[in-house]
């Protein structure tokens, strides 16, 4: 699938030049383009080709916008994807076409920019997520995103507690364990009774298997930086965190034996609590708006919003997900004019503050109306205090 990533996305952001033509709808997916697809793609390029030729644009150069979006048709590839929607980009000299998971709008715009507000709540779904199952009988890496989940080889992970500390062997009341890991050879074994602290050397040995597992995935874990879901019985969750403090560790985990539960229940398992924790974070984000709006570093109305976007000033912006305000802004005058509808020549002004603040490093929340401060449309985080 021609999916998109937030670097990706944000390079969308910065490309402007005339003409730059966005085309989005809806699909059904799901294999070779039917019918209902075909209509939509084609009924979307005579209304790209209607739209290009209202803004001025040569019919050749229009029909070189468009050649490559209609060249999609016999794409079979791109249809491949479950249902959802496709967004096309086509500039002088660029063509990128997108698949996400979620229904599209349909909207055709010509402009400076591309339409990319439509995308973002599609980026607030969780990216890749990795889920580490721990027993002391396997260990398992997957990975999960949108498309799946798979299962990782990771070079220097312990297979099973065996491998990582040694075997254990019970005796009754009496449990005995190698000194050393399996993979090193076999040594004499220890033993250890209940009369003499056995359950402190059990737990030793399990933080023991915590810190291999730990230490393969800091130098190993192919996207560091994303989120790590553990699966694991609730004794051992403790030991675990203990030992890592360098991943990024999700504050909930996936309760219980994890031999018992798929790869596939797994990972969406996962992707529900990835979810939820970044939900989280966009209301701890809008807690801190609220805090900062009696120092200045906070804004609520459409047209300061858009202006400290155009500026580069924002640092993070929430938009209501299901608004739409139309209209021009003149950047030398800081002038912002709203229609009460589309108007020739408009455009949305809360893409354009999307845009413009992911272009210049910000961060964009889509949210629902019903969550935003005071029933606002716009509000924005400053990076600095709004000039008086």
């Amino acid at each position: 699938m021609n999916a998109i990533r937030e670097s990706q996305l944000r390079a969308l952001a910065r490309l402007e030049a005339f003409p730059s033509l966005s085309v989005l709808f809806p699909l059904e997916g799901g294999g070779a383009p039917g019918r209902p697809d075909l209509v939509r793609l084609r009924n979307a390029l005579r209304a790209a080709g209607d739209e290009l030729a209202r803004a001025g644009v040569p019919p050749a150069e229009g029909e070189a916008l468009l050649a490559a979006a209609g060249a999609l048709a016999e794409n079979d590839g791109f249809w491949m994807a479950p249902a959802g929607g496709a967004a096309l980009y086509a500039a002088p000299g660029f063509f990128r076409p997108v698949r996400v998971g979620l229904e599209l709008p349909e909207l055709v715009y010509v402009g400076r920019r591309f339409v990319v507000r439509p995308l973002l709540p599609w980026l607030a779904r969780p990216g890749l997520v990795y889920v580490l199952a721990l027993s002391r009988k396997r260990v398992r890496l997957l990975e999960t995103d949108a498309e799946g989940t798979r299962r990782l080889e990771l070079p220097g992970l312990p297979a099973s507690f065996v491998a990582a500390v040694g075997e254990l062997q019970y005796h009754s009341a009496v449990q005995a364990h190698t000194g050393t890991p399996s993979a090193l050879g076999r040594r004499s074994a220890i033993f250890h009774g209940h009369g003499d602290g056995d359950e402190e050397h059990f737990e030793a040995d399990i933080a023991s298997f915590c810190r291999r597992v730990t230490e393969a995935l800091e130098e190993k874990l192919p996207e560091p930086d994303a989120p790590v879901v553990l699966a694991a019985v609730t004794e051992y969750t403790p030991i675990f965190r203990r030992a890592a403090r360098r991943l990024r560790l999700l504050a909930e985990t996936v309760t219980g034996n994890p031999d018992s539960i798929s790869d596939a229940e797994l990972g969406a398992a996962a992707r529900r609590l990835a979810a939820a924790e970044r939900g989280r974070e966009v209301e701890r984000e809008l807690e801190r708006w609220s805090e900062l709006r009696a120092g200045g570093r906070a804004v609520d109305e459409l047209a300061p919003v858009v202006a400290a976007a155009d500026e580069g000033r924002v640092e993070t912006l929430f938009l209501a997900r299901e608004a739409e305000r139309w209209g021009s802004y003149e950047p030398d005058l800081r002038r912002l004019v709203v229609h009460e509808r589309r108007e020739p020549g408009d455009e949305e002004l809360l893409d354009r503050a999307a845009a413009r603040t992911l272009a210049q490093g910000g961060d964009v929340h889509a949210v629902a109306h019903t969550a935003m401060p005071e029933g606002r449309i716009a509000v924005a985080i400053l990076r600095f205090a709004a000039p008086a």
